[in-house]
């Protein structure tokens, strides 16, 4: 499971307006009397600077306190996909489906606790159904883990990825450096997990397992290494992940088998991408219901 980083934050709006001097001069009578009206003139213009950069503070931070995620979010993310009764003339759909509400999500806010919460819901309708992900992308390799990307924002803000384990394979001892969230679409995998000791991973000792539609949460902030391995049968293990950047292109750290720290940069494993948006088949069917 292997993750990145998300857009700097929003630059600061810097303005040119000069706030005039709203004091008339006054003519200097004696020493003591032109300072004093010199002093009373650079008060009122600093207040009247400070009022206007605090409110041009305020202006930049209402830019970003947006409305709550889920108002933000096509409602189609939350809605009950086709069921197996209903001919899946689109079955891409549900991927595409959570792409557009992820990024609907990414761009109504960069806390990641709410990326990781909402994220999180979104991660589980995807999974819980196992017939939209092509073939192509639940492949192993022969010779390792195999690491598939199906989408990426635009602003990189974030990916969504599906990882591939045959039996026997696993990832080295790794990091993230961003948020991220892996969810079990088919199979079983276990998750080793680690701690920095003296900037250095080291074993806690705990393992866990997940099945079928697990999901749990990576980043710097909650946790950030492990290695992941195939915990299932003569099956491949397949899980979709999503992380808060472009994670093939995220410069991060692994552990070799002697301890050493290097860095590694993943990529992936293919070279073309679902098409996520020929809906022409569903919409030739809908126009035939007519």
């Amino acid at each position: 499971c292997m993750a990145q980083n998300g857009p700097g934050p929003m630059p600061l709006i810097s303005s040119t307006r000069s706030v005039p001097n709203t004091l008339s001069p006054m003519p200097p009578r004696a020493g003591k009397l032109s300072v004093f009206s010199i002093g009373v003139n650079w008060i009122v213009e600093v207040g009247f600077g400070l009022r206007y950069s605090f409110l041009q503070w305020c202006q930049v931070r209402q830019m970003r306190i947006l409305p709550a995620d889920a108002a933000r979010i096509p409602q189609a993310a939350f809605a009950p996909h086709q069921t197996p009764e209903t001919p899946m003339t689109d079955p891409i759909a549900p991927l595409r489906e959570f792409t557009v509400a992820m990024t609907a999500l990414v761009g109504s806010t960069g806390e990641e606790h709410r990326l990781l919460a909402t994220g999180r819901e979104l991660l589980a309708r995807l999974i819980a159904r196992d017939d939209w992900l092509p073939e192509a992308f639940a492949t192993p390799r022969a010779d390792r883990y195999a690491q598939y990307l199906l989408h990426t924002d635009p602003l990189e803000r974030f990916s969504v990825v599906s990882f591939v384990w045959g039996p026997g394979q696993r990832t080295p001892v790794h990091d993230h450096t961003v948020w991220g969230l892996v969810g079990v679409l088919r199979g079983a995998e276990a998750c080793d997990e680690y701690r920095l000791d003296h900037g250095k991973p080291t074993p806690t000792g705990r393992r866990h397992v997940m099945q079928q539609g697990d999901i749990e949460a990576v980043s710097p902030t909650v946790g950030d290494w492990h290695r992941v391995s195939h915990a299932w049968d003569a099956r491949a293990t397949v899980s979709i992940h999503v992380y808060g950047a472009n994670i093939g292109a995220v410069l991060r750290h692994r552990q070799d088998d002697t301890g050493a720290l290097l860095d590694f940069v993943s990529g992936y494993d293919n070279a073309l991408v679902p098409n996520l948006w020929d809906r022409s088949a569903a919409v030739r069917a809908g126009a035939a219901r007519c």
